[in-house]
């Protein structure tokens, strides 16, 4: 196994706030007090500036007033020089003990101590989702392409169980009727019934109509035979009474009486054929008024079968609700299961997978420690956690950078000194203020005064 690196000495020259400082470290752990703006964190930031190179250099990395800045520190047996210049341009340098430089520096510095380790306060003010991604990247997991069809497949589930709660409320509103038939009653074929019904109606109609008229008929020849006869014995009475005032014209009485006697005898002659008539008439019309149906019974079952039907259509209505109900919940176990199916991929993955802290893990997009949030963990072991997470981030290079050190209380910077003693960790903390912890302070970008380190090697 590779020997671990540590920060032995830094130089940095009008590097941010600082004017000239060096710093023997000797791979001891450190705490960085001062005021506030007094150059802390340009110490913190010239030493991850040395390793990490430009693109992790502050915007403005040469003192204000200064045409260039220079770092040069020592990381295990290798000297890093590294300067700025106000035109943009940066150069690095790197030394072996025996004096051998390196064509690629940088490549070459990133090959040999890997990244530098985040600070673990940092990891633990970070939010949920930060900080699993921070876990996630650094055990290797890359839930992207399942998260990604975990997302879909809820995306689609929420569209179908909205789909199945709409199906389901028009369900509730709808009736249903046991008592009802399968299918709908044919008004058709009533409506058929009826009009036959109708034609006979009206034939029956036609028949009374020529009966009523046949015996209209009767009536009028009866009544006209019988004004005859009246005449007869009127003009008989006038006969008798006129015979001799009437001489002359007795033959035309004669001709007349004559005439009126064939009619009334013809008209009695017909009387009994129109009598037979208006028999066979009423007759017709008996026969015909007989055969038309009752149509009301009809008129009955059409009204019922009216209803009958909309309680079929009602119940046709729902059974094809509960046919798309059907396909949608199904859709949405489909669903369900794909969910499950991911998620149990996922938790395989997380199994299978070695984390830096026994105990430590993810789920649901979030650290655990334990099985339970990594944010509900208490203060220090959040801190022992991050602490360890940051030695698996580089096992090479077993330096911390802790910036915010102000949040430590004096339990939580015992228990970063014992963390860091006993596994071999080289920690530089900044703190506001000179307290006793403070081991170097930083006052106008130099360094006013060296005390004992908090930690050795």
């Amino acid at each position: 196994m590779t020997t671990p690196y540590s920060l032995i000495y830094l130089e940095a020259e009008n590097f941010k706030r600082l004017k000239l400082v060096r710093i023997d470290f000797d791979g001891k752990s450190v705490v960085l007090g001062g005021a506030n703006e007094a150059g802390k964190s340009s110490v913190l930031d010239a030493v991850e500036t040395l390793i990490r190179g430009k693109k992790f250099a502050p915007e403005e990395p040469i003192r204000r007033g200064q045409e260039t800045a220079r770092l040069v520190g020592q990381i295990g047996d290798l000297t890093i020089t590294r300067t700025f210049e106000k035109d943009g341009e940066s150069k690095i340098v790197i030394t072996s003990p025996e004096g051998a430089k390196y064509s690629s520096p940088q490549a070459m510095l990133d090959k040999l101590l890997g990244e530098l380790s985040f600070d673990p306060l940092a990891f633990t003010r970070m939010k949920p989702r930060e900080q699993y991604e921070t876990l996630a990247g650094l055990v290797g997991i890359d839930f992207t392409l399942l998260d990604r069809n975990r997302q879909t497949a809820f995306e689609k589930r929420t569209d179908v169980n909205r789909d199945v709660k709409k199906l389901q409320a028009q369900i509730a509103g709808m009736p249903f009727h046991k008592e009802a038939p399968a299918d709908v009653v044919s008004i058709t074929d009533l409506s058929d019934a009826i009009k036959a019904a109708e034609v006979k109606r009206t034939a029956a109609e036609v028949a009374k109509r020529a009966s009523d008229e046949a015996e209209r008929a009767v009536d009028a020849a009866t009544a006209r035979a019988a004004a005859l006869e009246e005449q007869e014995i009127e003009l008989k009475r006038e006969h008798d009474a006129e015979v001799e005032r009437h001489r002359i014209a007795l033959e035309q009485i004669h001709q007349r009486d004559r005439a009126r006697r064939e009619a009334l005898a013809k008209e009695l002659d017909a009387l009994p054929d129109l009598r037979t008539r208006a028999k066979e008439a009423a007759d017709a019309m008996a026969e015909a008024v007989a055969a038309v149906p009752d149509t009301a019974p009809l008129h009955t079952r059409i009204a019922e079968a009216e209803g009958t039907n909309r309680l079929v259509r009602e119940n046709a209505a729902r059974k094809a609700i509960d046919i798309d109900l059907a396909e949608e919940a199904a859709k949405a176990e489909a669903l369900t299961a794909e969910i499950e199916s991911i998620d149990k991929q996922k938790l395989d993955l997380v199994a299978k997978t070695k984390f830096p802290v026994d105990g430590l893990s993810v789920r649901d997009g979030a650290v655990t420690f334990d099985d339970f949030p990594f944010d509900q963990a208490s203060q220090a072991r959040k801190l022992r956690v991050a602490c360890a997470i940051c030695l698996a981030l580089n096992p090479k290079l077993r330096l911390i950078l802790i910036r915010e050190g102000a949040f430590l209380d004096d339990e939580a910077m015992k228990q970063l000194a014992d963390f860091a003693e006993q596994n071999k960790v080289q920690c530089l903390i900044e703190r506001v203020g000179d307290g006793a912890e403070v081991g170097i302070v930083i006052e106008d970008g130099e360094v006013r005064e060296v005390r004992q380190p908090v930690a050795a090697e």
